[in-house]
C-alpha cells in the first residue's frame, strides 16, 4: 500500500488522516504532522481497536472512525499538531522574544530607571553570547540547564569589559587609563540571579518548561572595597559641598543619619517627608528589600529639610530633583557618584570612600554609641541580624585590645 504522505507536497506542514486496517496491528488512524521541536513531518498513529469493541457491527465502527478521520483533518488544516498538546505553544518562541515581553512587562511595573536598566543589560549579555553560538533562533523549550551553565561560564572566564586600569592616575575622580577586564564575583551573581528571574517569570508564563538557571551556585562574594569615613574626613566633605553645592549635603546627611540608600533617595517624594513624626515614609516599591519603612531624621536632618521645603513644593515632586532640588523629574543616581568623585579629586580623600561609605559609618557609629544590634538592623532595613552584625567584624574597634585587656575575667 502506497504511503499516504507520497500523495501530498513535501513544503505541506502535514499529510491527511486515513483510517486503516493491518492484519498484524487491527484498526487505526494514521496522519503525519509537523513537529516544532524537530522540523521534520511525523507520524502519528492512533490505535481503534479498544473503541470498535463497543460497535455491534464493522460497519457502524467505520462510520464513527470516519468522524474522527475528518474531525482530525480539520484540526490539521487550521495548523493544529499533535506534538503541541504536551507542550505549550508559548515554548516555540525565541529566547529573544520572550526577552523583549520580559522588558514590556517590566517597563509596564513601572521600575526605577535603574533596575530597568540592569534588566536590559543582562538581557543583552545573554543576546550578544547566543549571537556568538549561533544560537538566535533558540526556543525557549530547548534551553536547557547545560547551555545555561555554558553562558554562565563564559560570563565568568571569558567575557570581558574596558574598566579602569588598576592604580590609574584619575582627573576628577576618572581614570585616565583603561585596560580590558574580566567580571567579578560579585557582577556574576547579579548576572545569575537576573537570569534566574526572566526564566522563573518565563516558567511561570509557560514559555519554557524549567528555570535552567535555579540551580548553578553563586560565586562566594567578594570583600566590598569600600573604607569608612573618618571625622576629619567627613569635615572635608561638609566644607567642600557647603561652598559648592549645599543641597547636595542633604544626600549626604539622608544616608549618614538615616541610613538612606541612595538609590532610594532618588524615588523619595516630598509628600512622603513628615517633618511633624520626624520620619520620611518609604513605600515597598521604594527601597531596596521591598519592605515598606519608616527612616528616622535626625534634629540635624529635620532642620536642613524644613528649609529645604520652605518654599511649599507640590507633594508629587521629588525630594532630590535637577540641580539637587526638589522638582518634577528625578535625579539619576549617576549625578550622585558624578558630584561625588569631584569632591573625591579636590579633596584628596581616598578612593575607597564612597558616598555608600557615608552609611556603613552611620551604622557603625550606631554601633559605637552602644546601640543593640537588632534596633540597628531595623533602622538599616537589613533583612538578617547577620548582615547588621557584619558591620561589628568589618569595622573592629581599634580599641579592642585594651578593652579586653581591662575587662579580662581570670580563670
Amino acid at each position: 500500500m502506497a504511503n499516504a504522505q507520497e500523495f501530498f507536497p513535501a513544503d505541506l506542514p502535514y499529510s491527511p488522516a486515513v483510517l486503516k486496517h493491518l492484519s498484524y496491528a487491527g484498526w487505526h488512524i494514521e496522519y503525519y504532522a509537523y513537529n516544532p521541536i524537530t522540523g521534520q513531518r511525523e507520524r502519528v498513529r492512533m490505535g481503534l481497536n479498544e473503541i470498535k469493541k463497543r460497535f455491534r457491527n464493522t460497519l457502524e465502527f467505520r462510520a464513527y472512525a470516519n468522524k474522527m478521520v475528518c474531525a482530525i483533518n480539520a484540526k490539521l488544516f487550521s495548523g493544529w499538531t499533535p506534538f503541541m498538546e504536551t507542550t505549550s505553544s508559548r515554548q516555540y518562541e525565541t529566547v529573544e522574544q520572550v526577552m523583549e515581553k520580559y522588558i514590556k512587562e517590566k517597563t509596564r511595573d513601572k521600575l526605577s530607571p535603574d533596575t530597568l536598566k540592569n534588566y536590559r543589560s543582562v538581557n543583552a549579555l545573554l543576546l550578544k553570547w547566543l549571537k556568538l553560538k549561533k544560537f538566535e533562533e533558540i526556543e525557549m523549550k530547548l534551553f536547557t540547564k547545560t547551555i545555561a551553565i555554558e553562558f554562565m561560564d563564559w560570563v565568568y572566564n571569558d567575557y570581558t569589559y574596558i574598566g579602569p586600569k588598576e592604580g590609574s592616575a584619575r582627573k576628577y575622580g576618572k581614570a585616565l587609563h583603561h585596560e580590558e577586564k574580566h567580571i567579578g564575583a560579585n557582577r556574576y551573581n547579579n548576572i545569575l540571579k537576573q537570569a534566574r528571574q526572566l526564566f522563573a517569570w518565563a516558567l511561570q508564563k509557560e514559555y519554557c518548561p524549567i528555570n535552567p538557571f535555579v540551580d548553578i551556585k553563586l560565586k562566594k562574594k567578594e570583600e566590598k572595597k569600600r573604607t569608612l569615613a573618618s571625622p576629619e574626613d567627613r569635615k572635608k566633605i561638609r566644607e567642600y559641598f557647603m561652598e559648592r553645592n549645599p543641597n547636595y549635603m542633604i544626600v549626604c546627611e539622608l544616608v549618614f543619619n538615616a541610613l538612606i540608600r541612595p538609590v532610594e533617595i532618588s524615588r523619595i517624594r516630598v509628600g512622603q517627608v513628615d517633618l511633624a513624626q520626624k520620619v520620611i515614609h518609604l513605600d515597598a516599591g521604594q527601597t531596596k528589600n521591598g519592605y515598606a519603612r519608616d527612616c528616622v531624621l535626625s534634629n540635624e536632618l529635620i532642620q536642613i529639610l524644613a528649609e529645604d521645603l520652605a518654599p511649599g513644593y507640590p507633594n508629587d515632586y521629588f525630594l532630590i530633583g535637577s540641580k539637587f532640588k526638589p522638582g518634577k523629574e528625578a535625579i539619576s543616581t549617576k549625578m550622585y557618584q558624578k558630584e561625588w568623585q569631584k569632591m573625591r579629586y579636590k579633596t584628596g580623600i581616598d578612593q575607597t570612600i564612597q558616598l555608600y561609605s557615608l552609611r556603613d559609618g552611620g551604622l557603625t557609629g550606631l554601633f559605637d554609641n552602644g546601640l543593640d544590634a537588632k534596633t540597628v538592623m531595623k533602622a538599616a532595613d537589613h533583612h538578617d541580624l547577620n548582615i547588621t552584625t557584619r558591620y561589628v567584624r568589618k569595622h573592629a574597634d581599634k580599641d579592642l585590645v585594651k578593652k579586653l585587656n581591662e575587662h579580662a575575667v581570670e580563670f
